[in-house]
């Protein structure tokens, strides 16, 4: 057996070159395909989150006048970056009815738009906004506040 003085150590020949051959304890593993649990919760940060879901949708609906039972029926979808508002008025042809549609707060205050339909129509309205739909009432007097 022949041996090697470095720097006042003495190591044999034969453990030098097993011991290049071999792969140190510190070193990693091979990287695999899909990771692992202990490697997906450290590549997850409070910044790495899911996206949230799109706020709930909702209904409700407004009574053409104090002595009728013919109502506009209101529902809505909340989306990622818009609203839509779909409506059905059984008013008499011809009775405009004016909404007023009660945003979320945005900054702690909601905010009011007013939307009107006419008597006997249906259809739909895309709002853009990122807020959703609190509520549907009569109180005009808030719209634009």
């Amino acid at each position: 057996m022949r041996t090697l003085t470095s720097a006042g150590a003495t190591i044999a020949a034969v453990g030098i070159t097993v011991g290049l051959m071999s792969a140190p304890a510190y070193a990693a593993p091979a990287a695999s395909a899909a990771p692992t649990a202990s490697t997906a919760s450290a590549l997850t940060t409070p910044h790495a989150q899911a996206a949230p879901r799109p706020p709930k949708s909702g209904k409700g609906s407004i009574k053409c006048s104090k002595h009728s039972s013919a109502r506009v029926n209101f529902s809505w979808k909340n989306g990622w970056e818009t609203t839509t508002l779909y409506f059905n008025n059984h008013c008499t042809k011809g009775k405009r009815i004016t909404a007023a549609i009660k945003w979320a707060p945005v900054d702690g205050k909601p905010w009011y738009e007013c939307f009107s339909t006419n008597g006997k129509t249906k259809g739909k309205h895309k709002f853009g906004h990122r807020t959703r739909i609190a509520d549907i009432n009569t109180r005009t007097k808030y719209c634009g506040k």
